[in-house]
């Protein structure tokens, strides 16, 4: 049986998949420079350690309208033979492997030839409960004029605006920062250590990118009776019952005002996976691990006990959670299981 590995990524709530082996690099978006006259679905360009990278409105390329915007949207990064093209999505989740007898095209038969899209997909796979579309990604580095408009020119224009007028002021430096301390750095990436930035209890807080699976949207959440303060419910990640838990009591902070927590960030130690509940998901920086210090005691929030130390992040200091730490430690254990 013929099998193949597949990024899979979520897009305006649906779910896609282009071949890993085309994959190049994942970063959250960052500032973009418009390009003016440029196709209709090329949001702008982005300087990428010396090489200019144009960004594609996947949603255009798709035939679909464009959505809003988001500071933890990310950038896909691909490559056919010799060119580079970024795509932009709302979230990626993981790397599948999809057998290709899961895999149909008899659904294709019922598309119109009109549709902008027809060529890009390659397949339908069902993934436990989620319908995935699978991508052609040769075709999007393909030329492409929209179809619902006389005036690509004007649509390309008003697709960049978008974009742009998409973010607040404090969003957009945070976009800028994204493109000054992580793209443009031409440093050896094993000197870099990549932070995820959080919200808790209106602080930031970092968790090293090697512990964190992925980032998840929480909709539903099923109460556990008789469970301590610290268990929040269990959620379904497509699929997958995972246990949400709130580390402010471990870190000794105060209970977030935020009662209607909405993400999550998916933790994933040897065999133990969780779902941390956090006010908001800001950032991924890049850093050394020298530029870690040490928190001044009067500035200290939460447990020094996980608190690696602190850096400087727009304008003010994020704080470095040891995650591992907390997992292995047993603070989140309830009756040995979480």
């Amino acid at each position: 049986m013929d099998t193949q590995s597949y990024l899979i990524f979520e897009l305006s709530d649906r779910g896609y998949g282009i071949p890993a082996t085309c994959v190049q690099e994942i970063f959250f978006v960052p500032e973009l420079t418009p390009i003016a006259e440029s196709p209709t679905d090329i949001l702008g360009t982005v300087n990428i350690r010396g090489s200019l990278l144009p960004i594609m409105d996947l949603s255009c390329r798709l035939g679909h309208s464009s959505v809003g915007y988001q500071i933890t949207d990310s950038v896909i990064v691909i490559q056919h033979k010799n060119k580079l093209l970024g795509i932009l999505v709302n979230q990626t989740c993981e790397v599948q492997t999809i057998p290709s007898d899961c895999i149909t095209s008899d659904l294709l038969n019922f598309q119109t030839t009109n549709e902008p899209s027809d060529e890009l997909v390659a397949g339908i796979a069902q993934l436990e409960s989620k319908i995935i579309t699978l991508l052609n990604y040769k075709m999007l580095f393909q030329p492409f004029d929209s179809v619902a408009s006389s005036d690509p020119i004007q649509v390309s224009i008003k697709n960049q605006s978008f974009i742009l007028d998409s973010f607040s002021e404090k969003e957009k430096e945070i976009l800028r920062d994204r493109l000054r301390t992580s793209l443009a750095n031409d440093e050896d990436d094993s000197e870099l250590l990549s932070l995820a930035v959080v919200g808790l209890n209106q602080e930031y807080f970092g968790f090293r990118l090697e512990t964190v699976y992925e980032f998840a949207d929480v909709q539903k959440v099923t109460p556990i009776p008789c469970s301590p303060s610290h268990i929040v419910g269990n959620i379904n990640l497509r699929g997958e019952v995972l246990n949400l838990v709130d580390i402010c009591d471990v870190l000794k902070l105060q209970k977030s005002n935020n009662e209607h927590q909405k993400r999550a960030v998916v933790v994933r130690q040897n065999e133990f996976t969780a779902g941390i509940t956090v006010d908001d998901i800001f950032d991924v920086i890049h850093i050394r691990n020298s530029d870690i210090q040490p928190a001044p005691a009067a500035n200290r929030t939460c447990d020094n006990e996980y608190l690696q130390g602190v850096v400087p992040f727009q304008n003010t200091i994020l704080s470095v959670i040891d995650l591992t730490k907390i997992f292995i430690s047993g603070a989140l254990v309830v009756n040995e299981e979480i």
